[in-house]
């Protein structure tokens, strides 16, 4: 499926074959369709339109409705490529307060990481990796069973002793494996 740009009564951008000119062209001012072919090739270059013409999945997919036929006007097109770029905007301005946050979060953790060792073990956590079938017993680290990224406290039911090698393959996730 491919966006339709539809300009004027006879020129389109179609984004697999580019601008069109029907055989209404000859009833249009030339100066009108002069520009609102030069408009088409201007709209042709746009990142996207190429975006969704190529397989990719945007706003406009979920406009046509199902319509592999549906025509956008020029403002149309322009409106929700304005979207597009604020959503977009938006998802990179989420991630960098989560990575900004976390960030904050790990520091405020690696100032009371001697307490929280010497908490866990006089609440009885047996200092060895958790992972199965590892028995390693020194320099180990603390894993959250929750991650910080994900929410996880430092609360006591929520840690555990991993070894380097465990916790750097479990990351950010829930699980081990």
């Amino acid at each position: 499926m491919c966006v339709v740009i539809q300009i004027n009564e006879a020129v389109i951008i179609d984004g697999r074959y580019g601008v069109q000119v029907n055989e209404l062209a000859i009833e249009i001012n030339p100066l009108e369709l002069h520009a609102a072919i030069k408009l088409g090739f201007q709209l042709a270059e746009n990142e996207h339109l190429r975006h969704a013409c190529s397989g990719g999945e945007n706003l406009f997919t979920e406009l046509r409705h199902g319509d592999p036929f549906r025509r956008f006007t020029v403002a149309e097109f322009l409106d929700t490529c304005r979207e597009i770029d604020f959503q977009e905007a938006l998802t990179q301005a989420t991630r960098g307060a989560k990575r900004h946050h976390t960030k904050r979060r790990r520091a405020q953790y690696t100032a009371v990481r001697s307490e929280l060792f010497l908490a866990m073990l006089n609440a009885g956590i047996p200092h060895v990796c958790v992972h199965p079938d590892c028995n390693v017993m020194d320099d180990l680290t603390i894993d959250h069973i929750v991650p910080v990224s994900r929410g996880g406290s430092d609360a006591i039911e929520n840690l555990q002793f991993m070894c380097r090698t465990h916790n750097s393959q479990k990351c950010d996730r829930l699980a081990v494996g």
